[in-house]
């Protein structure tokens, strides 16, 4: 007769040793409320390809070590971006190469998205330059923040909660880098 040790030892082997691959997916980002007017300067929006479709997996202890998570961070940054700018700008357009902005407009580029999950929580650097019509950088800006850690969700959740708290983490982080962004745009202007 097996012993309940070796079958709980096989299942948490089993555990261990066969994990799956978990894509975080992403609700619709929502118009931000905190944004109340907008100005009618004109932001074209330039986000490398690279950038845009750019991963992280990691693996979490408390969620299973044999599960991997997949992060599609650069989408998300993306989402955010084309959500949130035209609440803030009138003239809003992403383009698809770093162009010249006319005398009205300003050419804002994420140049960089570095993303990471550590401790059950989105660590989210994101560095931006804004550039108006005359050529003139108004804005270098590296933009880092931390969302939540759901460590007590997750050891509570395990697998199941995985997703939530990296979701939920990660659009705290990004929403308040958006909104910073756009006052220290508004500022620069």
């Amino acid at each position: 007769m097996i012993s309940a040790r070796l079958v709980a030892a096989s299942a948490v082997s089993m555990f261990i040793f066969l994990g799956c691959t978990h894509v975080v997916g992403f609700h619709p980002v929502k118009t931000p409320s905190e944004i109340d007017a907008k100005t009618g300067v004109g932001i074209r929006l330039y986000m490398a390809p690279e950038l845009k479709s750019a991963t992280h997996s990691f693996r979490a202890f408390g969620s299973g070590i044999a599960n991997t998570w997949v992060v599609d961070y650069g989408a998300r940054v993306h989402e955010f971006a084309v959500t949130y700018l035209p609440a803030a700008f009138e003239d809003f357009q992403e383009v698809d190469s770093p162009i010249e902005p006319k005398a009205t407009e300003v050419l804002l580029t994420i140049v960089n998205v570095e993303y990471v999950v550590k401790g059950q929580a989105a660590h989210i650097t994101m560095d931006v330059e804004a550039t108006n019509a005359s050529g003139t950088k108004i804005l270098t800006q590296q933009y880092a923040t931390r969302g939540w850690s759901g460590s007590g969700a997750v050891l509570g959740g395990g697998a199941f909660a995985q997703k939530g708290v990296t979701r939920s983490s990660t659009d705290q982080a990004l929403k308040e880098i958006f909104l910073t962004l756009i006052g220290d745009l508004l500022n620069a202007l």
